[in-house]
């Protein structure tokens, strides 16, 4: 059984889900598939203080630290971008924030978890680009403290690669199943550090 921010989630309801119609694309079935954890943790307090302009920048320092606790565990198992590691790294110094110790997550079961994994981790890497604008209230027009969200040259062209190689795996509907599982273990991952509620008030 998965937890994702007090949700239960178990991979049995998971498969009960359309992921394997005939037709249907690797990464549509993904994204069908991860779709609630997704909009779960894009609502968390600080993302959601953040999008509307509201996060103050102790408030992002702690965000970007937990989102590092987060991408320096991944980088342990996956073959992630050290341009970009180098570019976190950079912004947490900038801010004064703390460098945090990499998490220790499990190795994915095999290749297809790790496809499924990697999909979250360099998505939300690629997708960094939305925060990167978003962020524009806090640092105007300089890049430094936000600059791995901007993302590096290449990166463009190692989220297409990574694309081409699920959509490979996922002809098979059993690899398919697998990538979904992956992809669902890394949410829960990411939602244990980054879906943080307040305490209720006595």
């Amino acid at each position: 059984m998965q937890v994702f921010g007090g949700n239960l989630l178990s991979v049995a309801a998971v498969r009960t889900r359309p992921m394997t119609l005939a037709g249907q694309k690797g990464r549509v079935a993904l994204r069908v598939a991860t779709h609630s954890l997704h909009e779960r943790l894009h609502g968390a307090p600080d993302f959601a203080a953040l999008a509307q302009g509201t996060l103050d920048i102790a408030g992002y320092a702690g965000l970007l630290s937990r989102q590092a606790s987060c991408y320096f565990a991944a980088a342990k198992i996956l073959p992630l971008e050290p341009g970009r590691l180098e570019l976190l790294h950079s912004d947490l110094a900038t801010l004064g924030a703390e460098q945090p110790e990499p998490l220790d997550w499990p190795n994915p079961a095999g290749p297809p978890e790790a496809l499924g994994w990697r999909y979250v981790v360099e998505g939300s890497i690629f997708g960094g680009r939305v925060i990167y604008r978003q962020l524009d209230y806090l640092f105007g027009e300089r890049s430094e403290g936000r600059s791995f969200f901007r993302g590096t040259p290449q990166s463009t062209a190692r989220w297409q690669a990574l694309c081409s190689e699920i959509e490979q795996e996922a002809r098979s509907p059993l690899r398919l199943n697998r990538i979904i599982e992956g992809a669902i273990a890394a949410f829960t991952a990411f939602g244990r550090i980054l879906d943080i509620r307040e305490p209720a008030c006595a």
